[in-house]
C-alpha cells in the first residue's frame, strides 16, 4: 500500500493518491474498489479455513463458508448500521440472537443456513423482511 500527500476535509484525512485496490462481494455481487482510502468499512473472509469462535467485536463481515463453532454473538446485535450477515456453511450452534431482530434495523441480506442452529428464528422488526 502507497499514499502520499494526505488533505483535510471536513476534519477527515483523505489521501490524494491511492496505490491499493480491493473487490468485495456483498449481498451476491462483487463490487471493484480500485482506489480506497485508510478507512475500511468491510472484510469478506468467505469460502476460507477460519475456525474458532466468532468474536464479538467483528460484526460486518462475511465469514460464509468456514469452519467458524460456539454460538453468534449477541455484540452483533450493536452493530446498528450493518446491511448484510452471512454466516451460512459454518458449524454454528445453538440459537439466534433475539437482539439480532429487534437492533439490526439496516439488515438487508442474512443468511445463517447449514449450520446447527436450534430454535425458533427471531420475529418481528427487521427479520419479518426475510
Amino acid at each position: 500500500m502507497v499514499e502520499n500527500s494526505d488533505m483535510a476535509i471536513n476534519v477527515m484525512q483523505v489521501p490524494r493518491y491511492y496505490a491499493y485496490s480491493m473487490t468485495i462481494t456483498n449481498k451476491g455481487t462483487e463490487m471493484q474498489y480500485p482506489k480506497i482510502i485508510r478507512i475500511l468499512a468491510a472484510i469478506d473472509f468467505s469460502c476460507n479455513r477460519v475456525d474458532g469462535e466468532i468474536p464479538e467485536s467483528v460484526g460486518n463481515l462475511n465469514f460464509s463458508n468456514n469452519n467458524l463453532d460456539g454460538g453468534i454473538p449477541k455484540a452483533i446485535a450493536n452493530l446498528t448500521n450493518l446491511e448484510a450477515l452471512d454466516l451460512s456453511r459454518n458449524e454454528l450452534e445453538g440459537r439466534i440472537p433475539l437482539e439480532l431482530s429487534s437492533q439490526l434495523t439496516f439488515l438487508d441480506f442474512f443468511n445463517l443456513s447449514h449450520n446447527h442452529l436450534t430454535g425458533l428464528i427471531p420475529q418481528g422488526h427487521q427479520f419479518e423482511t426475510f
